[in-house]
């Protein structure tokens, strides 16, 4: 897997992603994941936040039908081309992770 990217910092939020494109090479048909860690950095919880992932029109779902998800904590909905989570509470100091496969479209 490739190195995690901090892609964006509030002040009590940092989000950091990662992609693992398998043989780091984009071939059609390739399965790709997308690991999005969001970390609260405050002694205190972090209420009602939403995370969404849209997707280039070259990354599908993985099953074509939707993209496989695993998270930590929240609640899943899928949207056509993206994925949104709706997370209640990130507690303090804590981690939500988000696991995301999609692949490379057959152009």
């Amino acid at each position: 897997m490739t190195e995690a990217n901090q892609i964006a910092t509030a002040d009590a939020l940092t989000l950091y992603c990662r992609l693992n494109h398998g043989n780091h090479n984009y071939y059609c048909g390739n399965v790709i994941e997308f690991t999005v860690d969001i970390v609260n950095n405050s002694p205190q919880p972090v209420y009602n936040l939403i995370y969404h992932q849209a997707f280039p029109d070259i990354v599908k779902p993985d099953d074509n039908t939707q993209f496989s998800v695993v998270t930590s904590s929240g609640k899943i909905i899928y949207k056509e081309e993206c994925v949104i989570i709706a997370i209640a509470e990130i507690k303090a100091n804590d981690t939500v992770r988000i696991i995301i496969k999609g692949r490379i479209d057959d152009l």
